[in-house]
């Protein structure tokens, strides 16, 4: 009965409206109210982001509410906290800056650790290059960075020392609590090849060579028992990475684990693998112990329809936090008490923004000229009915990335406008089998950007949107997109919003080839998306739009910030110049100390601003 009235209490919190006022545009540019909750391993504290008035705090708590510790970061951008001991927190924040004996800018990353009992913090080194795994060493708690070689971090007083030494070709070792090292991987830059290599007291033999040009396999953590690694192989009859028990004392791989298709590991507090994810139109959970899944049943049924996400959870999984989004619901975060079978809400992420103000969502799939089948959500605007609207292209970033169900702050502000979003997963995005990734290769500025405007011309001959009132919105590659759409093609959007997007791609190779080298893994990779075989391909200008700006005349707003790492910030001065020299009304604006992707609230409210008024002046909602 406990159970049931809980279900019923948290239905009344869900299905109430916070407000009855329709949000304001800059409530849905605000950073979440919290993320990145984490639950200690005795299940009796939270520590979590929290981000209000532009300040970011990390904040330590009891389950009944008490504030153990509270640290203010006003300028830092918090990526995320974590428990590393039953007394500590590693809090992850990052600047945009140059490294010592660095060209270009990157995005730092350093860790904090707290001690929950004294108050006091240590940054851990100045930089944080490779991964960290927690442990004891000689009875203190301590995290251990790999990257070429293995290092001990004192959590107490952030001294670190040499664990292990490796080689230039090393990474990604796996490494016990107690500093034990089981295996390590290595790849040849030269021949290619990737090699995995076990550890047997002070030796090292290798159990397993795969030739990778672009791609290499990877492992990370161990089997639920402990006695094999776990690595993702190709499976070259399924096409797909797929994970696979190493056996720690033969080297021999045993059979995939989870179907042949895209699934995600899921680790425990040692870092063993208790089951696996997968997301189709929801991210499903497959749990190996069947009391897991039993509990996951109970947790996911009790929000039916809506995406349901782990966040974290004790060693005994008898206290999980979830993350809960969808259609009447922007978002929070809830804990369930397993043996109290209670679940209670932490938290909501965006509570300045009313239930009822959350646009509907639906799920589409449509025909490409080719006939290519492409998924895709189309977003509408509340109380107007689904008939002759005003529509926004909105194509995601990657372009190796997807719209997934869920709150898109950015699609759900364009609808709060009265405005209808599409959002296609256009071939080239993942998770839809390799095949259709594979479909996008050498398709930029061409069939990747027909399944955009395939996409309009499908809601058009439906009567949902007024073909004459389409505009086209995007960042990252979806800035690319939107650049591409009223350059490379013409006549369909009224005009553009490039939010760090792509202008010139032969600038953009030639970036990459400085930055990483000819011969890196991010240089062949770019080449085999673009299908080219050199940095220097003529073909580049073709699908440049900052070559093409002579075509069209529809407006261009250019948004970037200063510190993108990711794309460089003169692809849109380069544009905006071109765009200038053809008499092409263009405006850039310039987002001061942001990165890539818009970290920081006040630069995310200005984005919105700039966007919703360029739009509601070029393609208005009333014509």
């Amino acid at each position: 009965m406990r159970y049931f009235a809980a279900m019923l209490a948290l239905w009344l919190v869900l299905a109430w409206p916070a407000t009855t006022r329709a949000a304001p545009l800059e409530a849905y540019g605000r950073l979440p109210a919290i993320s990145d909750v984490e639950i200690s391993a005795d299940g009796a504290m939270l520590a979590y982001v929290t981000s209000r008035d532009r300040h970011q705090q990390v904040v330590v708590q009891r389950l009944d509410g008490e504030v153990l510790r509270l640290l203010d970061y006003e300028e830092s951008k918090i990526r995320g906290v974590r428990w590393a001991s039953p007394d500590h927190v590693l809090i992850s924040r990052s600047v945009s800056s140059r490294a010592y004996g660095r060209t270009f800018n990157h995005e730092m990353v350093q860790m904090v650790s707290l001690n929950i009992r004294t108050g006091e913090s240590v940054q851990l080194g100045d930089v944080i290059w490779g991964s960290l795994r927690t442990g004891v060493w000689a009875g203190r708690p301590v995290v251990y960075l790999t990257r070429h070689n293995i290092y001990r971090i004192d959590l107490e007083t952030g001294v670190q020392r040499l664990h292990l030494s490796g080689r230039d070709t090393a990474y990604g070792y796996e490494v016990q609590a107690d500093g034990v090292v089981l295996s390590r991987q290595r790849f040849d830059d030269i021949d290619k090849r990737w090699f995995l290599d076990l550890r047997t007291g002070d030796d090292w033999r290798t159990v397993q060579t795969i030739d990778a040009s672009i791609e290499e396999p990877w492992a990370s953590g161990l089997s639920q028992d402990g006695s094999s690694l776990i690595a993702y192989f190709w499976d070259d009859a399924d096409e797909v990475w797929r994970p696979t028990p190493v056996s720690l004392e033969t080297g021999q791989a045993g059979e995939p684990i989870g179907p042949p298709a895209d699934i995600d590991t899921i680790f425990d507090w040692r870092h063993r693998m208790i089951g696996y994810a997968r997301t189709t139109l929801f991210t499903e959970y497959v749990f190996f112990d069947p009391s897991y899944a039993e509990t996951w049943r109970r947790v996911a049924e009790s929000f039916p329809g809506r995406q349901v996400t782990l966040a974290s959870f004790t060693p005994a999984f008898d206290k999980l936090v979830v993350y809960v989004e969808g259609t009447g619901f922007p978002g929070g975060y809830f804990l369930f008490d397993v043996a109290a079978a209670h679940l209670s809400l932490i938290a909501r992420a965006y509570p300045d923004i009313p239930d009822d103000d959350i646009a509907e969502v639906r799920v589409l799939r449509y025909a490409a000229g080719d006939g290519l089948q492409i998924p895709a959500f189309l977003t509408l605007p509340r109380q107007l009915a689904p008939e002759n609207l005003p529509l926004i292209v909105l194509p995601h970033g990657g372009p190796e990335s997807r719209d997934v169900v869920g709150f898109d702050w950015m699609a759900q502000a364009l609808a709060s406008r009265g405005y209808a979003v599409l959002q296609p997963n256009f071939r080239g995005s993942e998770g839809y089998g390799h095949a259709f990734i594979e479909a996008g290769y050498g398709e930029w500025g061409r069939k990747m950007q027909t399944d955009l405007s395939d996409g309009v011309a499908y809601l058009a001959a439906r009567g949902i949107i007024d073909p004459a009132r389409v505009a086209i919105m995007g960042a990252s590659y979806g800035g690319y997109a939107a650049l591409a759409g009223v350059t490379l093609q013409t006549g369909i959007y009224r005009c553009a919003v490039s939010i760090g997007g792509v202008s010139d791609m032969s600038r953009f190779v030639d970036w990459h080839v400085l930055r990483y080298g000819r011969d890196s893994s991010q240089v062949r990779y770019l080449l085999r998306l673009l299908a080219i075989e050199r940095p220097n391909d003529r073909s580049l200008r073709q699908i440049s739009p900052v070559a093409m700006v002579e075509n069209g005349s529809a407006p261009v707003l250019l948004i970037h910030g200063r510190d993108d790492t990711v794309v460089p910030y003169d692809n849109s001065t380069a544009m905006e110049t071109a765009l200038r020299h053809a008499g092409r009304p263009v405006r850039l604006v310039v987002l001061t100390e942001e990165d890539h992707w818009l970290s920081r609230e006040a630069t995310r409210a200005q984005t919105l601003s700039a966007s919703v008024s360029f739009l509601e002046g070029c393609n208005p909602r009333d014509r």
